[in-house]
């Protein structure tokens, strides 16, 4: 986490009542063009993940149109993201910009 206080910067994210912040770093930057691939996810629904000084990861999830309420979640692992079902594939591309040489292994 040592490496991680130089990066850290505060980062904050607009939800519908105002704005939430925390320190951290963003792994993916949440923009328009991370969206989830996978077959019933929203196709206008973007994403961001952070990971915060404590060591904690954040999802924040928006809708482009503003249909829905932008969401923030935290979790201890990007592991326990998966298993509250975020989307796998924004959390495997976290993974890797977490950690370059992350390999996402795969039973065949």
């Amino acid at each position: 986490m040592e490496a991680m206080s130089a990066d850290a910067e505060r980062v904050t994210v607009k939800m519908r009542d105002g704005r939430v912040g925390f320190i951290g770093r963003w792994l993916i930057d949440p923009a328009d063009d991370v969206r989830s691939g996978e077959p019933n996810a929203d196709r206008g629904t973007f994403y961001g993940v952070a990971v915060t000084a404590k060591g904690n990861f954040v999802v924040y999830a928006a809708h482009v149109a503003g249909r829905l309420e932008p969401e923030f979640r935290t979790y201890s692992s990007l592991d326990h993201a998966i298993r509250d079902d975020c989307p796998s594939d924004v959390i495997e591309r976290a993974k890797s910009a977490l950690d370059p040489d992350y390999v996402r292994w795969i039973d065949i």
